[in-house]
């Protein structure tokens, strides 16, 4: 089960990269730095742990300078970066920046203590792929205090 829900995903990765950069369904916060539009969303075929699952696309786009307060996803996370840079620490993981054209995995309820643009200049945009639950609704669910 789990080799070929590996097989699922990175197929869902890369097919859905040419397929989400033509979609456009936006949405976005200009106040907090942050706009992104929702690409894709796709109940999938296949049954993920015996359950209905789903893939949804986001394209984010972070202004200069801008971070997220803590958060964690509800599901698996692959964040491919299409332009600038990301600064990001989940878990136990080290702080690492992340680049144009580098890709990286969050696992599911990882705590995201640093999501940020290091850049003071330019803008970092990313393609965000969540698998979650067909009925799941929140993508993103900030820390309690």
């Amino acid at each position: 089960m789990k080799r070929h829900f590996w097989v699922v995903i990175f197929g869902l990765v890369l097919g859905a990269t040419g397929y989400a950069l033509g979609q456009h369904t936006g949405k976005g916060d200009k106040t907090s730095g942050l706009n992104y539009k929702v690409l894709m969303e796709q109940v999938l075929k296949e049954k993920i742990d015996n359950q209905e699952a789903k893939v949804t696309v986001w394209e984010l786009e972070k202004a200069p300078g801008t971070g997220s307060a803590e958060y964690r996803h509800p599901g698996p996370v692959f964040v491919y970066v299409l332009e600038g840079e990301l600064e990001s620490k989940v878990g136990d993981q080290p702080l690492k920046v992340y680049r144009k054209g580098e890709m990286f995995y969050e696992p599911a309820h990882g705590l995201h203590a640093v999501s940020r643009n290091p850049s003071l200049t330019k803008p970092t945009r990313i393609l965000v792929f969540f698998l979650t639950s067909k009925d799941e609704k929140t993508f993103v669910v900030p820390e309690k205090p």
